[in-house]
């Protein structure tokens, strides 16, 4: 069984992703399965955004310019 486990440390969300061994299953398709879990959890993305500290200054301001740039559509 594969398991992805996302901690944070400040307010401890914990989402996790896993994939058992089916019988008959080769450990091909079910990391290819565990794979899209992620993928579609989005662990991968969260973990990049999160991969250096971000001012909440900063966020606010990203946060603004999507708004802006979904409001002039």
């Amino acid at each position: 069984m594969l398991t992805v486990i996302r901690r944070y440390k400040y307010n401890s969300v914990l989402a996790m992703a896993n994939v058992r061994l089916g019988s008959g299953e080769s450990f091909e398709s079910m990391l290819r399965r565990f794979g899209k879990q992620v993928e579609q959890d989005r662990i991968l993305a969260e973990v990049r955004r999160r991969r250096f500290y971000e001012k909440p200054s900063a966020a606010r301001k990203k946060k603004e310019a999507v708004k802006r740039r979904k409001s002039s559509r």
